[in-house]
C-alpha cells in the first residue's frame, strides 16, 4: 500500500515529506540505503553487499504498493530522500497474520533532529491501522540511541541474540530483539530515558592478583540513572608488597556513555610507568567483567594520548576507529572532542 502523504517538523524548523516511495525514487532510494549502510556499522548489510541495483528496488517498491498490509515510509527534505523505513510481515502463515517487521535508516547528517521520533510514530499508527497487532525489529546492542528511541515508543526487549554480527575487524556484536504491541491499552511513548543504567549485586574482588600486581578495592558506586552512570568498581593498582601505584576502575554494563568513555578506566603515577602496570591491571579487570556476564568491554582515549593507546594495544584491544564527542557528553563540556574507541572481546 501507499501511505497518506504528510508533512512533519524536524527540530530546527526544516520540514520533511513523509510518503511511500514510488517507483520513480528507485535509483534514489537504493543509493540511500547503500550510504547509511557505509555511515554506520549498525546495518545489516556493507555497503558492496547491495546487489540487483535498481531494477530489484523497483520491483520491491512494487511489491510493497499491491500489499494489503505492508508498506515504505520514506523521508525526503527539498526532494531528496533522507529517510527510509518500513513495515513488512514477518511470515504469510495465518498464525503469524498479526506480526509485522520494522526497519528503518537515516543520514546521519539529519540524525538528532527529531526524524526518528516523527517515523517512527507515523509508522506505528499505520501499521495498526492495517490490522497488525505487534510490531517486532532487531537492533545492534551497542546501538544506544536506537534503543532509546524504540523504547520511547513503547517497544520493551524480549530477548538476545549472542554474537548477531560479524563485523569486518573480527568483533562480534549482539543483538537485541524488540516488540511493540499495537490495539488499545498500548502507550505511545514510554520512558525516554531507557535501560541506561543497571542495579548488579557487587562481588568478591579479592582474585584479582597475578605475579606483580594486585587490585585492592578502594570503593563501589551505585548506577545513577540520571547521568547514564553504570554501577563502577574502584581499585588501587598496588604492588605485592601493598604500594599503591596507580587506579583503576570498571562500569559493569553498556549504555551510550560507554561508547565515550569505555567501560574501563587507569591512571599509574609518574615513577611506575613504563612497565605495563596499567595493561596487565586492565587484564585483571576484564576477568571481573566476565563474572559479570559482559561479552565485551570498550576502552577509550583522547587519540593524543599515545601511552594509553599503547594500553589498549597491550590488553587487546582492536582499534575502532576515532569518533567525535556528542555535545551532550560531560567529556565534551570539558573540553575534549575526540575519542579512539577500542573492542576487547572476553572469551
Amino acid at each position: 500500500m501507499k501511505v497518506k502523504e504528510t508533512q512533519a517538523p524536524l527540530t530546527d524548523g526544516r520540514k520533511v515529506l513523509l510518503k511511500s516511495a514510488s517507483k520513480e525514487d528507485a535509483k534514489a532510494l537504493f543509493l540511500h540505503r547503500k550510504a547509511t549502510s557505509g555511515e554506520t556499522y549498525f546495518m545489516v548489510r556493507y555497503p558492496e553487499e547491495f546487489q540487483g541495483g535498481y531494477a530489484q528496488t523497483e520491483e520491491k517498491i512494487a511489491a510493497m504498493e499491491a500489499s494489503e498490509k505492508e508498506f515504505y515510509l520514506t523521508a525526503f527534505l527539498d526532494g531528496n530522500i533522507i529517510g527510509d523505513a518500513g513495515i513488512f510481515k514477518i511470515m504469510d502463515w495465518m498464525k503469524c497474520q498479526h506480526r509485522c517487521g520494522f526497519g528503518i535508516s537515516i543520514l546521519q547528517e539529519y540524525s538528532g533532529l527529531g526524524l526518528g521520533s516523527q517515523m517512527v510514530k507515523a509508522a506505528l499508527a499505520q501499521a495498526e491501522e492495517n490490522g497488525f497487532g505487534q510490531v517486532e525489529l532487531g537492533v545492534f546492542s551497542d546501538n544506544f540511541r536506537a534503543i532509546r528511541l524504540y523504547e520511547k515508543f513503547g517497544f520493551q526487549k524480549t530477548g538476545v541474540c549472542p554474537r548477531a554480527f560479524r563485523l569486518k575487524d573480527g568483533t562480534y556484536r549482539d543483538e537485541i530483539q524488540m516488540v511493540r504491541m499495537l490495539g488499545e491499552g498500548n502507550c505511545t511513548a514510554g520512558n525516554q530515558k531507557g535501560q541506561l543504567s543497571q542495579e548488579i549485586e557487587f562481588l568478591d574482588t579479592g582474585f584479582l592478583e597475578n605475579d606483580e600486581i594486585k587490585l585492592t578495592l578502594e570503593r563501589t558506586a551505585g548506577a545513577d540513572e540520571e547521568k547514564g552512570y553504570l554501577p563502577c568498581y574502584y581499585f588501587a593498582i598496588c604492588d605485592k608488597n601493598g604500594r599503591k601505584m596507580g587506579t583503576c576502575d570498571l562500569r559493569v554494563g553498556h549504555n551510550e556513555n560507554t561508547l565515550y568513555g569505555g567501560n574501563l578506566g587507569y591512571e599509574v603515577e609518574e615513577p611506575y610507568r613504563g612497565r605495563h602496570y596499567a595493561g596487565k591491571a586492565c587484564l585483571l579487570l576484564f576477568e571481573l567483567a566476565k563474572k559479570h556476564q559482559m561479552g565485551y568491554v570498550t576502552i577509550t582515549c583522547s587519540p593524543e594520548n599515545t601511552a594509553s593507546r599503547k594500553t589498549c594495544e597491550y590488553a587487546g584491544g582492536v582499534f575502532q576507529g576515532i569518533f567525535p564527542l556528542p555535545e551532550w557528553n560531560e567529556m565534551y563540556q570539558m573540553g575534549s572532542r575526540e575519542k579512539c574507541r577500542y573492542h576487547v572481546e572476553l572469551g
